[in-house]
């Protein structure tokens, strides 16, 4: 008695999939975290300034604002943009890294990007200060951190005493 195509397509299924470090294990996976900030220009809050969300850009995209998910920063600068996930059939065997584009589309026609990272879609939540045309180059006036080509400048910030 000789195996069913049924069974042997499914054996040849599962030794492909485990050849190439894939599982079929439909699960629930985070592409990135939700990202809470405060966009700050020359000090001042930067009211109205639309905001994008690229996930996984590709490395030559500094400077270009794609991106589908999409938030407005309110009067006093803040943003959120919502934590993405997405349902998938198969687990890769192994690690992940993602990485996510924030651009902020200044009047003027201006495009200031920010990238972060982290592994499997990183923290549940990141929080972020950010502030774009600091007054000393290669310095964020009111944040101690490096500001990158386009003068943009973003920090992590804590996570509240309060845990909200």
């Amino acid at each position: 008695m000789g195996a069913s195509p049924l069974r042997v397509g499914l054996c040849c299924v599962v030794a492909l999939c485990a050849g190439t470090g894939c599982v079929y294990w439909p699960h629930q996976q985070q592409r990135s975290p939700e990202l809470q900030g405060v966009l700050l220009r020359q000090g001042a809050p930067a009211a109205n300034v639309p905001v994008r969300l690229w996930i996984n850009p590709p490395r030559d995209s500094m400077g270009r604002c794609s991106g589908s998910l999409r938030a407005q920063t309110d009067e006093a600068g803040r943003f959120v943009v919502p934590r993405v996930e997405e349902r998938d059939s198969f687990i890769i065997m192994g690690d992940r890294r993602d990485v996510w584009q924030l651009c902020f589309l200044l009047p003027d026609e201006e495009k200031v990007t920010w990238f972060g990272s982290g592994w499997w879609g990183g923290p549940k939540v990141q929080r972020l200060a950010c502030e774009v045309g600091a007054a000393q180059p290669g310095r964020v006036r009111a944040l101690p951190v490096p500001v990158d080509a386009q003068g943009l400048g973003c920090r992590e910030l804590p996570e509240p005493a309060d845990g909200k």
